[in-house]
């Protein structure tokens, strides 16, 4: 995160507020230079699961890279700061993930601005299995998988030998390499990826 404190506490109280409740929750204050680190560090001394890494200002993908490193976990799920996810969204993909035996599972967002909620960026009823090839026309002709890192969960492992490039301040375009390498990877070494779209996560597009 950086610099976005105004929408920081809906976001992490929508974490704390999941109910699949053995999370390990990484927080990254990257460098912010407004109150996000000490807002961090007061959630990490209220709940326990809550840990929090300050570190220089390097951007997006420094920043996840960050994450994948720290992880403590097997399953993993990217929440950007000015997002919020619905209170079932955790236990919604930990239950696809481990139903499926997939390496990642998507869902779907609805898109807030200013004047309130309006359209459901991907069909939130289409619940499939994509396998092999039907993983790469889809990321190539399809919207349910998506380019962005948030709106799906990972096994860590499918993070094996894949990292974002350091140095990318922002790591937009990176992200979109990296999430279809990442989905790419578990079709090709496993030939399985569940693409799960049901309206449990949030981003506010300001």
């Amino acid at each position: 995160m950086y610099n976005v404190e105004r929408y920081l506490p809906q976001c992490l109280d929508s974490i704390l507020a999941q109910d699949y409740r053995n999370l390990d929750i990484l927080l990254v204050d990257d460098g912010s230079t407004d109150g996000c680190g000490a807002m961090c560090d007061s959630y990490a001394s209220r709940d326990p699961r809550v840990r929090v890494l300050h570190t220089q200002n390097q951007g997006l993908a420094a920043a996840r890279n960050t994450c994948l490193t720290h992880a403590r976990v097997d399953l993993l799920i990217f929440v950007d700061a000015d997002d919020r996810i619905e209170p079932n969204t955790a236990s919604a993909l930990v239950s696809a993930i481990h139903a499926s035996g997939a390496d990642v599972v998507c869902c779907g967002r609805v898109e807030e601005w200013r004047d309130g909620p309006v359209a459901n960026a991907r069909d939130g009823q289409l619940v499939r299995t994509l396998e092999g090839d039907e993983i790469i026309a889809e990321l190539i002709q399809g919207s349910s998988i998506g380019n962005a890192a948030w709106g799906k969960l990972y096994r860590l492992e499918a993070f094996s030998n894949i990292a974002y490039p350091y140095g990318h301040t922002y790591g937009v375009l990176y992200e979109t390499r990296l999430s279809r390498h990442v989905v790419i990877h578990a079709a090709l070494d496993k030939s399985k990826s569940k693409i799960r779209n049901i309206h449990n996560l949030f981003m506010d597009v300001k």
